[in-house]
């Protein structure tokens, strides 16, 4: 399902939006009207002003409503796109979009602002606006904002504790047909627009940047992507609906190891309850991959995940190099218990006791199991070839940014 804006889709939205008439035109439609009998009888019958009209034609009204010049079209019967030069809306008549630019098409740009009108922007009755700290990410808002059919884009800026960015009604406009949702969020429910969910990749990736951008935290401490949002408590599962949707589309972008949790209750001045829930990414494979194919635009956001995926690999990489030293130990004295092990390797007896079970896995190592939970359990080599594989793996570990690399070494352990 492709994305087409026409004219009239528009005008579903906005019932005052207005047009400007093509000069050379005027005096087609003025000799239309004049045919069938005087203007300002015209005029009288669609129940306008007996003045209307002529002021119209005669060019004293700049713009005219275009719902007012589709009840002039419809009665002389004439094809509204032949006769406009142009669309405006009410508030910010500098902004236009030229009659040409019709269809407005789906778009990356388009998917992003969509994106962000689902996080921190905010699609009013009279604008589109935007809030952020970071002065790159709103930068890039109005780059896109611009990238739209809109010619002379206006918007105003303000500063309270973040940066508020407001665009003429326009941009709203455009934004509610495709699909942005318009006033409070935290009140309504949420569902990604068709042409999102089943357009390109490209397109998919706008839109989930938006709102990782706007509403992810990358937390090092739980070594974890973070997305929260908060939806009143009578609503909460529409939440988690929207969630799924969002885990759909990072899955087929290649993103998985995510999880939806419930988060913290909230109570406002007013009484009104909310409920947070959370979508959670996991794992350097997936966060590499987040970095690759969908990525930060937010400097901190993306310093931080750059941050979290060396972390893990300086962890992996201590990790393996412990499996290895066990490996060699029970190679060169046979048999040992955990508590031996883990005496030669310098690690406790619990993360000894995890290193061990998953060479289990793989068939590196096994152990004699004793009935006496008191006695330790004695491990020694298995298949001395996967020693070999496990150097091999040791040798490999990769740069963060080699994606083939670390899925080739996770498949290996």
């Amino acid at each position: 399902m492709s994305l087409k804006i026409k004219i009239e889709d528009l005008e579903k939205v906005d019932s005052e939006i207005s047009v400007v008439l093509k000069v050379k035109m005027l005096d087609k439609i003025r000799s239309e009207i004049t045919s069938r009998g005087s203007l300002r009888k015209f005029s009288i019958e669609l129940g306008f002003s007996p003045s209307f009209i002529p002021n119209l034609l005669n060019g004293w009204i700049k713009s005219t409503r275009l719902k007012f010049f589709r009840k002039i079209s419809e009665k002389l019967n004439l094809k509204i796109e032949d006769f406009i030069e142009c669309i405006i809306a009410k508030n910010s008549p500098k902004s236009f979009i030229p009659v040409g630019a019709f269809p407005i098409n789906e778009s990356t740009d388009l998917a992003s602002l969509v994106g962000h009108a689902f996080a921190d922007g905010n699609v009013s009755k009279l604008h589109f606006s935007f809030t952020n700290k970071s002065e790159k990410l709103i930068s890039d808002v109005i780059k896109k904002v611009r990238s739209l059919s809109i010619h002379n884009v206006v918007f105003s800026k303000s500063f309270h504790k973040a940066m508020n960015i407001e665009f003429s009604k326009l941009v709203r406009d455009i934004l509610l047909v495709a699909g942005a949702p318009e006033g409070r969020k935290v009140n309504q429910k949420l569902k990604i627009p068709e042409w999102i969910k089943k357009g390109s990749s490209e397109i998919k990736k706008s839109f989930l940047q938006a709102l990782l951008n706007d509403e992810a935290t990358v937390q090092l401490n739980s070594k974890e992507i973070v997305l929260g949002m908060k939806k009143s408590l009578f609503i909460i599962n529409d939440l988690e609906n929207f969630f799924k949707e969002v885990k759909i589309l990072f899955n087929e972008l290649g993103v998985n190891g995510i999880t939806i949790t419930d988060g913290n209750i909230f109570v406002t001045k007013s009484g009104e309850i909310t409920k947070e829930k959370r979508l959670r990414i996991c794992g350097v494979i997936n966060f590499i991959k987040l970095k690759n194919k969908v990525g930060f635009i937010h400097p901190n956001k993306e310093e931080k995940l750059n941050k979290l995926i060396i972390q893990i690999r300086k962890n992996l990489l201590k990790m393996h190099q412990s499996k290895i030293k066990i490996v060699e130990i029970l190679k060169k004295e046979g048999k040992l218990s955990t508590i031996g092990l883990s005496k030669r390797i310098g690690k406790t007896r619990r993360i000894t006791g995890d290193h061990l079970r998953e060479l289990e896995k793989i068939n590196v190592v096994d152990r004699i199991r004793v009935q006496d939970k008191t006695k330790p359990h004695i491990w020694f080599l298995d298949k001395p070839e996967n020693f070999k594989i496990l150097k091999f793996i040791h040798l490999s570990i990769p740069s963060p940014a080699t994606q083939e690399s670390i899925e080739q070494l996770m498949r290996k352990l």
